[in-house]
């Protein structure tokens, strides 16, 4: 027990906490090590928690569903995770198997089944004991959940205001060390930190989604924020001084540990657990198809060689007249030389599966008109524009938002907003996702075609004219 020599009352808890890993097992044996070494510290008043998105990002760690994450973060001996929005990817039946894999304790208050229960293997929060202080442990999911995760995954789940739901459950806590364990980023957290706790705080908030490294707490109203980053590079370590003579939290202190695997050990248990499951990927993955001169690169403001290149493919699979995938899809460029099928499934390392449907020149007007609002960042590959096939579209970004499009055509035409044209996209977007709710009017007809597939075929084929030239969406703003 971590309790000081020089004040035996007060007691020392240490949170060490990882979010937003992606399925990066790689990372898993050096935060392995990171932890064992941190434990060191405070060994018998540790707790180990994830604060979502454990899945969805390498081939290795989403076999079988994320089973090799389930089953190596139990061998580290995660105690306490929530869910994260990429979490549900394979849908609820997947994530019940995936909790009885990682035997953590799963904290998630604010989302509901179709019925309106808790979801299975879920509890709206959990008290720990921990050197005899009591540690209310309670789970949130951004809600914005249900706007960027499929609605077959979500499967009906419905969703609870996080703040509400926050000022509904911290009450039921009755613990001496509060914290929230939440999937909701640094700007929601902000916001709920407002909020002031009945045992009077402070009210630790460990938490995940916007990826941010929070080393020193950004504390609102009292209540103290961390995060660690993504993709396991990091290792978040919080640690609390707790007076058991007054009755409450006395001090806190929290550090980032970076995770460097050059300069690291790998846990060997936990690296002989992940060789074997990256053999697996490796196998899969390691087939060639295609040999590049150049580059495919993203942009998130205007058309770019891998999103001119990825909705060549869209189109050409499905046979339709134009074809739309949002740019902060695209994960990764495509370098130049060999390519394989593990660079492709960088570029899109999502389940999903390509839709054909029909509409109006006035709703693609209108879905161009709602690209145009994400101009910001001009270097920033990570907004919701579209990347686009078949189509050339004029901006003029001085002009009053609805009103930026002066022309587009499709396939060297005019565009005619009566006129009724086929259709390529992610069943994502078909749902009218990230805004683009004129996406979500047509019935689809569903094509069985994996973007991956059609990614891959299409970089095989000899006469694929790649990389096609750039100039589909062109800014006249005037300088």
């Amino acid at each position: 027990m971590a309790i000081s020599a020089a004040r035996p009352n007060i007691v020392t808890l240490q949170i060490l906490h990882t979010n937003d890993v992606h399925s990066h097992v790689e990372m898993l044996p050096y935060i392995a090590t990171a932890m064992k070494q941190a434990q060191a510290r405070c060994p018998d008043t540790t707790l180990i928690v994830d604060a979502g998105d454990q899945l969805e990002g390498t081939v290795a760690g989403d076999l079988d569903h994320g089973a090799p994450m389930a089953r190596i973060m139990g061998a580290m001996g995660y105690q306490y995770v929530t869910r994260g929005n990429h979490d549900w990817k394979w849908g609820l039946s997947a994530l019940n198997e995936w909790d009885a894999q990682s035997k953590a304790h799963v904290v998630l208050a604010n989302v509901r089944n179709a019925e309106g229960t808790l979801l299975p293997n879920t509890k709206p929060f959990e008290v720990a004991k921990v050197g005899g202080v009591s540690v209310g442990i309670l789970g949130l999911l951004t809600t914005d959940t249900k706007n960027v995760a499929s609605n077959e995954a979500m499967a009906g789940a419905q969703f609870d205001d996080e703040a509400q739901t926050l000022a509904k459950y911290e009450p039921q806590l009755h613990s001496d060390v509060e914290m929230v364990l939440d999937h909701c980023g640094k700007a929601a957290d902000e916001k709920m930190a407002t909020y002031q706790p009945a045992n009077h705080g402070p009210l630790f908030f460990v938490g995940g989604h916007s990826h941010d490294t929070i080393d020193k707490p950004d504390v609102v109203s009292g209540n103290p924020i961390v995060q660690a980053g993504c993709y396991g590079a990091e290792l978040g370590a919080l640690q609390i001084d707790y007076d058991t003579q007054q009755h409450k939290v006395v001090g806190y202190r929290h550090e980032i540990i970076p995770i460097d695997p050059k300069s690291m050990q790998a846990d060997p248990a936990i690296a002989s657990m992940v060789a074997k499951y990256q053999a697996q990927a490796d196998a899969k993955m390691s087939k060639v198809v295609a040999t590049l001169p150049a580059p495919l690169t993203r942009s998130g403001q205007h058309d770019s060689t891998l999103g001119n290149m990825v909705t060549d493919a869209m189109r050409q699979a499905v046979g339709a007249d134009v074809a739309f995938i949002n740019s902060d899809g695209l994960r990764s460029d495509l370098p130049s030389g060999q390519v394989n099928l593990q660079n492709v499934y960088n570029v899109f390392p999502f389940e999903c599966k390509l839709m054909k449907g029909t509409l109006t020149g006035q709703d693609i007007q209108a879905a161009m008109e709602h690209s145009a609002t994400f101009r910001p960042d001009p270097d920033n590959w990570h907004a919701s524009t579209m990347q686009v096939s078949g189509m050339t579209v004029h901006y003029d970004h001085s002009k009053p938002e609805g009103q930026r499009v002066t022309s587009i055509q499709v396939n060297g035409e005019p565009l005619d907003p009566k006129k009724s044209y086929t259709v390529a996209m992610r069943d994502y977007l078909a749902e009218g996702k990230l805004g683009y709710t004129m996406f979500g009017k047509p019935d689809y007809q569903p094509t069985h075609i994996d973007l991956f597939d059609a990614m891959s075929a299409y970089l095989a084929h000899p006469s694929s004219p790649i990389p096609a030239p750039t100039g589909r969406i062109i800014d006249d703003t005037p300088k």
